[in-house]
C-alpha cells in the first residue's frame, strides 16, 4: 500500500498544506509537554519535539517524494536533504516550483486543489499563534508564583 501511495503526485498546495500539518503536529507535542516542566535537556533541547520529528519524519519523507514525482524527479532525490546546500535547493524547489503539466511517468497532474487544503492552510497560523500566546501566557503565570 506504501508503494501505492509513494507512486502518486501532489501540487504545491497539498504539498505545503500536508507539511504544515505534520509541523503543526510536532509543535503540538512539544506545546502540551510543554507544562509538564520535564521536556528540557542540559543544552535546552526540547525532548518531546524531537520524539514528535522522529515519529513524523517518514511522513515528511513520504510527502516530499510524492512533490518530486509531481516534478518528475525520481524519489531517490530525498536523499540530497542531507548533503548541505544541495538540500536546501531540492527543499525549496519543492515549495515553490510548480509541478509538470499533463501526465508524466509518474501520473496525472493534480489540477484541482480541494478547498479543504486551502481552509487547512489559512487557519494553521491562527493555530500557531494562539499555542504561541498560550505558551508565553504560561511563563508569564510561572514566574509570577
Amino acid at each position: 500500500m506504501c508503494g501505492q501511495l509513494i507512486n502518486k503526485r501532489i501540487n504545491r498546495v497539498t504539498h505545503i498544506a500536508m507539511y504544515s500539518v505534520m509541523l503543526a503536529l510536532a509543535s503540538l507535542a512539544s506545546f502540551i509537554v510543554g507544562g509538564l516542566e520535564f521536556h528540557y535537556v542540559n543544552n535546552g533541547v526540547d525532548i518531546m519535539f524531537i520524539v514528535a520529528a522522529v515519529i513524523l519524519t517518514p511522513s515528511v519523507i513520504v510527502i516530499s517524494i510524492m512533490r518530486l514525482h509531481d516534478l518528475n524527479f525520481s524519489g531517490w532525490w530525498v536523499l540530497s536533504f542531507v548533503v548541505p546546500l544541495l538540500g536546501l535547493i531540492v527543499w525549496l524547489a519543492l515549495f515553490f516550483v510548480p509541478g509538470t503539466e499533463g501526465k508524466n511517468r509518474f501520473g496525472n497532474y493534480m489540477d484541482k486543489t480541494p478547498l479543504s487544503t486551502y481552509a487547512l492552510i489559512l487557519t494553521l497560523p491562527v493555530v500557531f499563534g494562539i499555542m504561541m500566546l498560550c505558551k508565553h501566557f504560561y511563563s508569564y503565570l510561572v514566574t509570577l508564583y
